[in-house]
């Protein structure tokens, strides 16, 4: 709707600016200017007035609309994440390269998506890669090209999980060299070193021996004291091992985001916020209740 402009109106004549004839007749325009104007000057607040209501009900239909989006992914959600798991009694020997497993029909699975496949009985035997065909009318054959591979040994419970692509480590250096969790209840990096922006800690397989699910922790070092810990991911126990990786950007500063990616369906993920004064000195990851390592691998990255 287009707002219509308000005429000028000439400024209020003054008796002692000008002669009394001239004066009178400036009075007389200004006063047959008056109705024009005042008239003009409704339709504009009505015009304004009806763009307001317009806006608002605009306003009213995007929220309901981000609503129904809203809900309607939850349901997506919900409905999805069945269909982006499934499982194989495939006898297949773990490695790298073509892999073929016979699976569900009607998965939410595409080329070159990555797949976590990995035994039941003993998830620290897994293999993972991107998809190079999958038949969503009848489920077979799935093939990966396996890139990741984790233990050893022929299985036929393999459970199959939708996770996301590795991360590019292009200009990333490796820190030192990795660092086993399968024994010990924590595990340090210390000193830090101070010639990188970011860091990228890899954790393949990690996991615990208490009988239930413990959240993974890390703790930041301000040179002097260890600070508190923040979560960065939780439901791990010895069938639901944690393989992904923890973002930490600008660790030389106060504030610092952690953020985990876990290539596993079944663990939670968190995004902790830890603060050290002056930047961080050093790292260590532990299990909440002091538990155990009993698998796992640590790498430290650097750019």
């Amino acid at each position: 709707m287009t707002i219509p402009l308000v005429p000028v109106l000439e400024p209020v004549p003054l008796r002692g600016d000008q002669p009394e004839p001239e004066f009178q007749e400036n009075v007389v325009t200004f006063l047959d200017a008056l109705p024009d104007y005042s008239e003009a000057q409704n339709a504009q607040a009505t015009a304004m007035n009806e763009t307001a209501a317009a806006i608002d009900a605009q306003a009213a239909q995007v929220a309901a609309d981000t609503e129904t989006v809203r809900d309607l992914y939850d349901l997506m959600a919900t409905d999805d994440a069945s269909e982006m798991r499934g499982s194989s009694t495939t006898s297949i020997t773990i490695g790298t390269g073509a892999k073929s497993f016979v699976t569900q029909a009607g998965k939410l699975w595409r080329p070159t998506q990555w797949l976590l496949i990995r035994s039941q009985a003993n998830p620290a035997n897994y293999m993972s890669g991107p998809i190079t065909a999958y038949d969503v009318s009848d489920g077979n054959p799935l093939t990966l090209d396996v890139q990741q591979t984790g233990g050893s040994g022929t299985f036929t419970d393999w459970q199959i999980y939708a996770v996301g692509a590795p991360v590019v480590r292009e200009q990333w250096e490796l820190i030192g060299s990795p660092i086993s969790t399968a024994s010990g209840t924590s595990w340090t990096i210390n000193p830090l070193p101070n010639n990188y922006a970011d860091l990228l800690v890899d954790l393949a397989g990690v996991q615990q021996s208490s009988g239930g699910p413990r959240s993974l922790l890390v703790q930041l070092y301000d040179g002097t004291t260890w600070q508190s810990a923040g979560a960065v991911a939780s439901n791990i126990s010895s069938a639901t091992p944690f393989t992904g990786h923890v973002n930490i950007w600008g660790y030389g500063h106060d504030l610092i985001r952690v953020f985990g990616n876990p290539n596993l369906g079944q663990t939670s993920l968190n995004s902790a916020s830890v603060t050290v004064t002056g930047g961080a000195k050093g790292i260590r990851f532990l299990w909440a209740g002091n538990d155990t390592g009993t698998a796992g691998t640590i790498r430290v990255w650097g750019k």
